[in-house]
């Protein structure tokens, strides 16, 4: 997966829910104080674990995280 897709979960995050979040999902994954590239791949599974341990955390179904960065990604692109 491209590290662009990591990218907007992270804003998501950070902006929705605050730095301090996103900075415990990396911990929770063991990947503390990691920074993506945009245009590097990554194994899907580091953001299949990001979306799940997201879920956990805010107590929500997968398919309900997903939609709501799909939401939060369109109301930014319509921003832009």
């Amino acid at each position: 997966m491209l590290g662009v897709v990591n990218k907007a979960i992270e804003a998501f995050v950070c902006q929705r829910y605050g730095n301090k979040l996103w900075a415990d999902l990396l911990i929770d994954l063991s990947l503390s104080g990691y920074e993506f590239e945009a245009m590097l791949t990554y194994e899907d599974g580091i953001t299949y674990d990001l979306i799940d341990c997201l879920a956990k955390r805010q107590s929500k179904m997968h398919q309900d995280v997903l939609e709501d960065i799909g939401g939060y990604l369109v109301a930014e692109d319509s921003q832009a």
